[in-house]
């Protein structure tokens, strides 16, 4: 599952970072959690899910790796296992989230991985300025709409790396 992000920050009502563009789930780890607790967590919130929490079907599958953002942040990524109540039940968080689009494994593993550069905002990056940075590009198309969805970034990195590994 990727999401779109919403291009105003419904919780402070400044501009969301990485504003419109396809990303993974995510965010800060809450006291107490280990990493792959707030992932969960994070999917839940952001599909509006938080009632599937602790549903055995839901879980992390596999850490994927850690990496640094361009704004300097510390991610570690997993692959999560969610049953298809979770798919049917997802309702997305409008104030951090625009779209979800269920994008099926076999897809994304047939997607070609290039190179790419791509324009970031200097508000999503610690440079200060517009800058393009090359990333790892998936392009995958949605199995029902047909719309193309690009994973780049953070994202990017995360499935190519899991595909190497896969």
């Amino acid at each position: 599952m990727v999401t779109r992000r919403t291009t105003i920050n419904g919780h402070t009502g400044g501009r969301m970072s990485n504003a419109g563009d396809v990303v993974l789930f995510g965010g800060s780890v809450e006291p107490g959690e280990t990493t792959a607790d707030a992932a969960l967590r994070e999917l839940c919130e952001e599909a509006g899910t938080l009632h599937l929490l602790g549903d055995g079907e839901l879980a992390v599958r596999e850490r994927v790796g850690t990496w640094v953002t361009e704004a300097g942040h510390l991610v570690e990524g997993y692959l999560v296992d969610v049953p298809p109540s979770f798919i049917a039940a997802v309702a997305a968080d409008v104030r951090e989230v625009a779209e979800i689009a269920y994008l099926p494994l076999r897809d994304v593993r047939s997607a070609t991985v290039s190179l790419e550069y791509h324009r970031v905002d200097p508000l999503d990056h610690a440079l200060g300025d517009e800058t393009e940075f090359e990333s790892p590009t998936l392009r995958v198309r949605h199995p029902e709409s047909g719309e193309e969805w690009v994973l780049w970034g953070l994202a990017g990195h995360m499935v190519d790396e899991w595909l190497r590994h896969s």
